[in-house]
């Protein structure tokens, strides 16, 4: 495969879409929560916290399928998530027992989870959210993701996240 079509093994391309791919997902999340009348700076610190946990579970810092399975466990009880993922997102802070992932959670250092915006998300929320959870975050490029995720929460320019030419 490396000499008739080897631009498929290069992996900055393939990193580029799966970075491109992530953001298109939160983009779509971000607009749903604007939509609902969230801050912008929540709606920005809550998908920091979300992205982070989803990488955390690819590398290995959080069980595998933590947050995911929090996710999913909420999809038909929307209600539920807040207090699930605030649980989780609290054993981050402090380590120690987390009822909503049933593991023991590592402490993490930072300022990240000192006061997470925790939002009440719809059924349809959370599927975007499981979505995303599903993809490969181990693999995004953290430089570019920055950019990207500054897209998705600026109102004016979210509608370009996802499209082709983007």
């Amino acid at each position: 495969a490396i000499w008739p079509d080897p631009l498929p093994l290069d992996p900055s391309r393939s990193t580029h879409k799966i970075t491109h791919d992530n953001a298109a997902d939160l983009g779509q999340l971000a607009l749903s929560l604007d939509k609902d009348g969230h801050d912008l700076d929540q709606v920005t610190q809550f998908l920091n916290c979300s992205i982070f946990s989803m990488f955390c579970e690819d590398i290995g810092l959080l069980p595998k399928d933590a947050f995911l399975r929090i996710l999913e466990s909420s999809l038909h009880d929307p209600d539920s998530f807040a207090p699930r993922v605030g649980e989780l997102w609290e054993k981050m802070k402090t380590g120690g027992y987390s009822q909503s992932a049933g593991t023991t959670i590592h402490q993490f250092g930072g300022r990240m989870f000192s006061a997470p915006s925790i939002l009440p998300l719809t059924s349809e929320q959370i599927a975007i959210l499981i979505a995303a959870a599903e993809k490969q975050w181990a693999e995004v490029d953290t430089g570019i993701m920055g950019t990207l995720l500054e897209l998705a929460t600026n109102r004016r320019d979210v509608s370009g996240i996802g499209n082709d030419n983007s």
